[in-house]
């Protein structure tokens, strides 16, 4: 029988894993040590709360309760999970009149939700903003991103009257930046 329980055994990475003692220790205090192939540290008090669960892989939490003299040890085994990146885009600036095209399908995605509320796996932009989604991994965790869409105007080019140049004559064209069309 286990002194203690972690309310699951898998978590995602970034989790607060909150632990509860089954019973009252009034006369020791316990000792918590949670190592994994990263290292460990050593956390002491009855209900210690590990936030957040930052390094992927096995992770073994160890208990040592120290009452009247006597060590009381006990070992629960548990995992976390990594994330999966989602990258939609990096913020883009288009062109105006362009639209952008995302696809999720290739993701292994559950319960895709977008700011605008709209669950889609196939999403077109055609409007300037911040559009992000949160959804679930193939692990089972949360994840989140977004993306910036900036719409930009092209610029009008007035290359003026026909010109015939000779043979290594040069021409300079410039073009004047209205940024108010």
């Amino acid at each position: 029988n286990s002194l203690f329980f972690i309310d699951k055994n898998t978590y995602c990475k970034g989790d607060t894993m909150r632990i509860d003692t089954n019973q009252v220790y009034s006369l020791g205090y316990s000792e918590w040590t949670l190592s994994n192939d990263f290292g460990s540290k050593t956390y002491f008090g009855k209900h210690p709360v590990f936030n957040p669960l930052d390094k992927p892989g096995k992770h073994q939490l160890i208990h040592k309760l120290n009452m009247l003299g006597c060590v009381f040890p006990d070992t629960i085994a548990f995992s976390v999970k990594s994330v999966d990146d989602i990258f939609l885009n990096k913020d883009t600036i288009l062109c105006k009149g362009n639209e952008l095209d995302i696809d999720l399908s290739t993701l292994l995605l559950d319960n895709i939700i977008w700011n605008d509320g709209s669950t889609d796996i196939f999403k077109n932009i055609s409007s300037e903003g911040k559009y992000s989604l949160t959804a679930v991994d193939a692990n089972g965790c949360k994840v989140s991103d977004s993306i910036f869409l900036t719409y930009t105007f092209l610029p009008e080019i007035d290359a003026g009257n026909e010109l015939i140049l000779c043979d290594g004559q040069k021409l300079l064209l410039t073009v004047p930046i209205n940024k108010e069309t």
